[in-house]
């Protein structure tokens, strides 16, 4: 139960703590804990999708769940800005130790495109959950398998409920000191 108590929080801390959360991994590796050790997956694969998935989901709870707070675009803006920091550093590090330009911003802004783009052509308002999991498991390459379909759907339900109690538990303050 959320406490009808707020924690005061500047917008420093509140985008640190998101960040934090969008890009800790001790949750995926348990959910990943429960796939099936099965040939046809590409487990590299899955778990360089999901931690994308988790990032892309903390930036959607934020929008999704402050739609009528004056602190969405501020706080959405501060999220996004440190993760294309975060992405900068990402990148370099993986480009030296494989050869290759990478730029994980842009792959993170590929990946939520796909992902709206699954959203926003389903005819019915449906859950995003129920659409989530199946592009999930297609940008895996896995999209008939019910096991990464499931990983994909946890990921986001957890990720946005991460978000969700975060946001409700505190009161976002104006300045970095709250």
């Amino acid at each position: 139960m959320i406490s009808p108590i707020k924690q005061q929080v500047s917008m420093d801390d509140a985008k640190e703590r998101l960040v934090n959360f969008a890009i800790n991994r001790d949750d995926l590796k348990e959910f990943l804990k429960l796939l099936p050790a099965e040939k046809e997956l590409n487990l590299v694969t899955i778990e360089y999708e999901v931690q994308i998935l988790k990032i892309i989901s903390v930036g959607w709870g934020i929008s999704f769940f402050l739609s009528v707070s004056s602190h969405k675009n501020e706080l959405a803006e501060a999220f996004w800005n440190a993760v294309n920091r975060f992405s900068v550093d990402l990148s370099l590090t993986a480009s030296s130790v494989t050869g290759k330009e990478i730029d994980y911003f842009s792959i993170l802004k590929e990946r939520l495109d796909q992902y709206v783009a699954a959203l926003s052509s389903s005819k019915d308002a449906v859950e995003p959950l129920s659409i989530i999991g199946p592009e999930f498991a297609k940008i895996c390459g896995n999209k008939d398998n019910a096991h990464v379909i499931m990983l994909g759907n946890r990921v986001f339900g957890s990720t946005v409920g991460g978000v969700k109690e975060y946001i409700l538990s505190v009161e976002i303050q104006n300045g970095k000191n709250g």
